[in-house]
């Protein structure tokens, strides 16, 4: 049956050949074609994210309010055995100064991580540029990004995926042993994953804590 199946179609390119000898060439030229315009959408799309990148480079270094929310960031880091991270992560204190400056920076990366989880940022290029930065602010600040979740899981969802992936690669690069995830393959990160705590009296005491603590330091 086979054989059958394959002398009628050679049997009908041979009538094509005879009939009509230019459909071949025709053929030809419309997968060259597409080929080509395959080959051109996909630079249209590398050249956009490379552009798209280079926009938020420049508006993140260029930007006062982020400028001014790490100088608060560092100061936060500076008085941490005082007034632990995880302080500025509760709802109460959220419109403090500092709790403000935190959440300037993390939006900022969080739309960053969206970005570059839908393919429209050049992933390679910001790690080359930002690697350092996202790392040491996943590090640093877990404390801080462990209570925002806690509030709700989905918050900084994006950004801990890509502080995730990105000290694996780094880990790789110093030769520290962990593998190295493609790109986009999808996996659950394991930084600032909240545990549930059985005090009702925690957040309630935040605010006081914090602003006792301040005024003190002042």
């Amino acid at each position: 049956m086979n054989h059958d199946i394959y002398h009628k179609i050679l049997t009908i390119l041979k009538n094509l050949w005879h009939t009509n000898p230019t459909f071949f060439s025709t053929i030809f030229a419309a997968i060259i074609a597409a080929a080509i315009a395959i080959i051109s959408i996909r630079k249209q799309r590398q050249t956009s994210k490379e552009k798209n990148s280079l926009d938020f480079e420049s508006s993140y270094k260029r930007s006062d309010k982020v400028e001014e929310a790490w100088q608060v960031l560092l100061n936060v880091l500076k008085v941490r055995k005082t007034i632990p991270l995880e302080m500025w992560g509760r709802d109460e204190v959220r419109q403090t100064k500092e709790a403000r400056a935190l959440m300037t920076v993390f939006n900022e990366w969080e739309r960053c991580a969206n970005a570059i989880k839908n393919g429209l940022y050049d992933e390679l290029f910001l790690y080359k540029v930002f690697g350092s930065t996202v790392i040491f602010l996943a590090k640093e600040f877990e404390p801080y990004l462990t209570a925002r979740r806690s509030v709700n899981i989905k918050f900084y969802g994006n950004f801990c995926w890509l502080a995730e992936k990105w000290m694996i690669k780094r880990s790789w690069e110093n030769a520290d042993g962990n593998l190295v995830l493609p790109y986009n393959l999808p996996f659950t990160p394991k930084l600032a994953i909240p545990v549930k705590s059985n005090s009702k009296t925690h957040n309630a005491k935040a605010v006081t804590f914090i602003l006792d603590t301040k005024a003190k330091i002042k």
